[in-house]
């Protein structure tokens, strides 16, 4: 008995100085490689992998900045010989890929990979998007997906190292930043514009190159940095979809850095604008209600109902040749002749300064809708009188406030087109 208690202490004894030496090299082992380097690299189409920890060094914040870029080469920010939507290799899945350095790149290691990219536009509204999240063996390679839905901003790539058998845990990041580049007009924002164009209106739109020129220029990034294009009060990107107004379209953040999700939401937004099917704008009580002035052809068969009760023999019936914007009546009513000496709108839009009672598209109405889109402070820009009976025109700028607008319909009409 006596022997077999001294084996059985010799045994503990062993088995504890095990544990001791165990926990020791443990604590040694951690202590030492307590640093967790994350290695990134990312898919250039014009010049392959580019890393984005060439120095290999911890908590490593780059300042290679991969450019969001539909195109397969990039030059000045904009792309050339592109395809939409893209291929593989193409952003937005620029292919990037993350590992752990040494020592814990073995299957010793657990990691856990996150990838998280946020952006603030100038407006102070905040984004965040988890681009992909999961647990591998350290020897695997950490590589998230494009899942439909873009980003940008500010890039953190974290991961969670852990040891089961030591206990051990630490955490190593990376950050970089994911900025954008230009589509191609011509091969890119002239076919996106057309298809959504006649999936929304059923029609192409023939002002739509010169509304978004005067815009953005016809640009999603800005060509300086490649930060979404923004203007005040929260316009993004081509299209100017404003976050203030139109919050639905912000579920997730595609307008801000997808052009295609942006022409479509634009264009669903000038949709919006140009006529409500349940307003009766062509009545004695439909013309002075709030619907009628709220959207585009609305406003224009109150106008021209108005128009045709104050000639004399005029109809008090309402008339139309098709549907909402094309009211008329049984009198020759005034055309609206644009002011001699006031700026002129000629350059592009001359094709519309007509009257046309068959079709509300190509004709003077036009010219209330585009201002909806974006000129709304200063009024239509061509409305009914009724004390003088004629047509009056906005043609100058205007003030509310402080604040000066210059003339909505002046800027379009003039303004080079975005393809």
């Amino acid at each position: 008995m006596a022997k077999q208690m001294t084996m059985l202490k010799a045994w503990r004894s062993r088995c504890s100085l095990i544990a001791i030496l165990a926990v020791l090299y443990c604590a040694t082992t951690d202590r030492a490689n307590a640093q967790i380097v994350v290695l990134g690299s990312y898919n250039n189409t014009s010049s392959g992998a580019v890393q984005l920890n060439p120095g290999a060094l911890a908590n490593y914040a780059s300042t290679v900045v991969p450019l969001i870029n539909p195109c397969t080469t990039q030059s000045g920010y904009k792309g050339s010989g592109c395809v939409w939507p893209v291929n593989s290799k193409q952003w937005p899945d620029p292919q990037f890929s993350f590992t752990v350095a040494a020592p814990y790149n073995t299957t010793t290691y657990t990691v856990e990979w996150q990838m998280v990219v946020k952006y603030t536009d100038d407006g102070k509204y905040a984004n965040s998007v988890t681009v992909g999240s999961t647990t591998l063996p350290g020897n695997q390679t950490f590589s998230p997906t494009f899942n439909a839905q873009a980003y940008g901003g500010s890039a953190e790539v974290q991961a969670y190292v852990t040891n089961a058998r030591c206990t051990f845990k630490a955490t190593g990041k990376l950050t970089f930043y994911i900025w954008g580049s230009n589509q191609d007009p011509t091969i890119q924002l002239k076919p996106t514009v057309a298809q959504y164009s006649t999936s929304t209106f059923g029609t192409s739109i023939w002002f739509l190159t010169y509304l978004l020129a005067q815009e953005s220029g016809g640009l999603q990034f800005k060509t300086k940095n490649g930060h979404p294009v923004w203007g005040s009060p929260d316009g993004i990107g081509v299209s100017q979809v404003d976050r203030k107004v139109s919050a639905s379209y912000f579920t997730v953040e595609d307008p801000y850095w997808n052009f295609e999700v942006n022409v479509k939401d634009g264009l669903l937004v000038l949709n919006s604008k140009r006529q409500n099917t349940s307003a009766v704008c062509s009545t004695t009580t439909g013309d002075v209600t709030t619907a009628c002035t709220g959207t585009a052809y609305n406003f224009w068969d109150r106008e021209v109902y108005q128009a045709c009760s104050s000639t004399t023999g005029g109809s008090k019936t309402p008339m139309r040749s098709g549907g909402i914007g094309t009211e008329y009546c049984n009198v020759n009513i005034p055309t609206p002749t644009y002011p001699a000496g006031s700026p002129s709108i000629a350059l592009h839009c001359s094709a519309a300064m007509t009257w046309n009672t068959s079709s509300p598209l190509g004709h003077w109405q036009d010219f209330d809708w585009i201002q909806l889109y974006n000129g709304a402070p200063c009024g239509y820009f061509l409305a009914w009188s009724t004390s003088s009976r004629s047509w009056v025109f906005k043609t100058g700028a205007c003030v509310k406030g402080t604040k000066t607008f210059p003339n909505y319909i002046v800027a379009v009409c003039n303004h080079t087109p975005a393809y």
